[in-house]
């Protein structure tokens, strides 16, 4: 997977874990930091991003949210508070291929804390 119009990403290779399901799934969260572009208007700062994958179409890879947007762990210490945040999962289709292609689409919005 791949964050799509990344200004830049590290992979952070180290210790890794996976979480093993008893009906033998594998749930892997790959150790990466993705840096974005995002624009500012007035108070607001509005990060979109996309993450999909370029060589796996949607029969190969399931993309699913869970509860939206993860933001419980954001660092309360951070100048910005999360003001709003959206996920969903987008299924693309391409002239190219019969096959759908999946993204992952959030966006966050921030605000300076008060």
């Amino acid at each position: 997977m791949t964050q799509y119009h990344a200004l830049s990403a590290v992979n952070e290779r180290g210790d890794e874990n996976v979480v093993l399901e008893s009906d033998g799934s594998v749930l892997w969260v790959p150790p990466v930091t993705y840096h974005t572009m995002c624009s500012s208007s007035g108070d607001e700062i509005t990060c979109p991003w996309k993450i999909g994958s370029w060589t796996y179409d949607g029969i190969s890879v399931a993309l699913e949210t869970k509860d939206g947007l993860g933001v419980t762990n954001y660092n309360d210490k951070c100048p910005l508070v999360v003001a709003s945040h959206t996920a969903e999962v987008v299924s693309h289709k391409y002239a190219c291929c019969d096959e759908p292609y999946p993204s992952f689409d959030a966006t966050i919005v921030f605000k300076q804390r008060s």
